[in-house]
């Protein structure tokens, strides 16, 4: 039984679109310079997106209010983010054989809600931005609970991989299908590099 860790946006959901069109807005309402475009904020999720956020003085507060403003648009809206094609196979298949884990800066009811709603409740454990906004410091206390098991971290982030390289995951696989980009990715230490959800199912079906 191997221990799987996936990032969910751009990993898993495809969120591109919706932040774009409803996420980014609230920024530009309060007049933040550092979020105007959808390039700065791929620009943000380059590194740790709190930290990031952090070093231009957005509060946590700040944050939660504008993630709250997006999904309650996404709900007025009747709108359910997007999984990536495959995405429910991956796991359906994944979820009775190993011990398989979320690990995101979003919202960790909302991604059980999302989940739960595709008949996919068997997780691990989903750890969100309010039980940790640190994905080294998620890694590191699953890397330690899970001593000597195959482990596998997934994620189209950058900062998410240099994360998981400083912290030892001995697996580390990048997604160029997301918001990364596949070079960048490479170069922060992915081990692999996947184009599409089916190709990275077909490798994590491998895993011991």
């Amino acid at each position: 039984m191997a221990v799987i860790c996936f990032d969910y946006d751009g990993t898993l959901a495809d969120t591109i679109s919706l932040e774009e069109q409803y996420y980014l807005p609230a920024f530009r309402r309060r007049g933040i310079e550092v979020f105007q475009t959808m390039n700065d904020l791929k620009e943000a999720c380059r590194v740790n997106y709190y930290a990031f956020c952090a070093e231009h003085d957005l509060s946590d507060e700040l944050l939660e209010e504008i993630l709250a403003e997006f999904k309650a648009a996404l709900a007025e809206n009747n709108i359910e983010e997007p999984l990536f094609p495959g995405v429910v196979e991956m796991l359906t298949a994944l979820l009775p054989k190993h011990l398989v884990y979320i690990v995101s800066a979003n919202d960790a009811d909302f991604i059980r809600r999302r989940f739960a709603s595709e008949g996919l409740t068997d997780f691990a454990g989903i750890i969100g931005w309010k039980e940790s906004m640190s994905k080294e410091e998620s890694l590191r206390r699953l890397l330690k609970e899970h001593d000597g098991e195959p482990f596998y971290f997934v994620s189209d982030s950058v900062g998410d991989i240099s994360e998981a390289v400083s912290v030892g995951v001995p697996h580390i696989y990048g997604v160029s299908y997301g918001w990364g980009i596949g070079a960048d990715l490479i170069k922060a230490g992915a081990h692999r590099l996947f184009d599409d959800v089916p190709s990275l199912a077909a490798r994590l079906g491998e895993a011991e």
